[in-house]
């Protein structure tokens, strides 16, 4: 758990050092920003399958991570990008709903929003099991248990060099 924690803390001082640079840099700042932030993003997307299933330290962790990144490049972005816009459009319909209902009945509108907080939950969950998955299929070539190795073989194809 402590691990986890630690990699919280430098993930959250990251993100707040590439929203200074967003602030307080002008319109180049907001390009800069951008782009650091999509590279840390990328590069530290298996960190925590890496500190949770290996034990190891987070300056390891982080390049495991980019190592394992580097390998299965496709997938993650792939895979991450699709549940994101699944996630998105989920969130615009019941934003959508919520503002209907609101101007209509106040009670349901609270009712939707409690069911967005579920689904925002069930698609963490969702990115968190993608993750493992593609992290452990890349890793020694299975997805996990109650998963087909044949489908997730088909879904996973590691780049060619």
């Amino acid at each position: 758990m402590l691990p986890i924690v630690m990699w919280a803390i430098v993930a959250a001082t990251i993100g707040m050092v590439i929203r200074a640079i967003h602030d307080r840099i002008g319109f180049v700042g907001k390009i800069l920003s951008s782009v650091i932030g999509a590279a840390w993003s990328l590069a530290t997307f298996f960190v925590v399958p890496v500190l949770v299933l290996e034990d190891r330290s987070i300056p390891d962790s982080f390049t495991r991570s980019l190592g394992v990144f580097r390998q299965m490049w496709g997938e993650t972005v792939v895979g991450g990008t699709t549940m994101g816009a699944a996630a998105v459009c989920a969130w615009v319909t019941l934003v959508a709903v919520t503002g209907l209902l609101s101007m209509v009945i106040g009670v349901a509108a609270v009712a939707v929003f409690a069911l967005g907080a579920i689904l925002m939950i069930f698609f963490s969950a969702l990115q968190g099991v993608y993750v493992a998955s593609l992290y452990r299929f890349a890793i020694d070539g299975a997805g996990g248990t109650g998963l087909d190795p044949a489908l997730i073989r088909q879904a996973f194809v590691p780049k060619t060099r």
